[in-house]
């Protein structure tokens, strides 16, 4: 109906990263920014929060979506979900 209002709850950004999709993502470690793939778990769009799974040690990352296929991993969670673990790449 051309008389009915849009609210900005009736817009959501299209998604730029999907289910069981491999996306690279980006963390500081020690001061060093290092770069992993992993399996996301969730639909985002740029700028959500998804989660993904570094396939190679379990581990489950908060991500913050930078673009398609790709982002980076969540500071204010500590990024990593699986509790008192260090990224795999640092061991």
């Amino acid at each position: 109906d051309r008389d009915q209002m849009i609210l900005s709850d009736d817009v959501k950004p299209l998604p730029v990263i999907e289910p069981d999709q491999y996306i690279t993502i980006s963390m500081k470690v020690n001061g060093l920014s290092i770069q992993t793939v992993a399996t996301a778990l969730d639909e985002g769009a740029k700028g959500q929060n998804i989660r993904a799974r570094n396939e190679a040690t379990g581990e489950i990352y908060q991500v913050i979506v930078t673009g398609p296929g790709q982002g980076d991993v969540s500071r204010e969670s500590g990024g990593i979900a699986a509790a008192g673990r260090e990224p795999a790449i640092v061991r």
